[in-house]
């Protein structure tokens, strides 16, 4: 088994889920507790679901750009729209429920000097 990072894991995880490579590529880079969020996992589950009553691979793919393109998203940063509607779903029917606050796949910034610019 070769060495793998933690990204590429997440990827080739999603990828196993059923998500298309630009899918995984996304959300990959959101962390493994970003993606324990409720609407998150009810996303994947719903996909995996829809990969597993599909005759073959590429009906599967076929009919996720169908539906992208039916919703009017991009297809590379559509998935963002499309969790965002199980997000809302979600907050709808658990309406105490707060999304958690962190910066989704930026990297956080070390303390930093913000060094005077001197002009003459």
């Amino acid at each position: 088994m070769a060495f793998r990072t933690r990204r590429q894991h997440r990827y080739e995880v999603l990828k196993d889920y059923g998500l298309l490579p630009f899918e995984a590529r996304e959300l990959s880079r959101l962390t493994f507790a970003e993606m324990r969020t409720p609407y998150i996992k009810d996303f994947v589950r719903m996909r995996t679901a829809w990969a597993e009553r599909m005759p073959s691979r590429a009906e599967y793919v076929r009919q996720i750009r169908e539906h992208y393109l039916k919703q009017g998203w991009d297809i590379p940063t559509g998935i963002w729209d499309w969790i965002r509607v199980y997000e809302e779903a979600y907050k709808k029917d658990h309406p105490d429920y707060e999304t958690p606050p962190g910066p989704a796949g930026k990297k956080k910034r070390k303390k930093f000097v913000q060094w005077r610019k001197y002009t003459r």
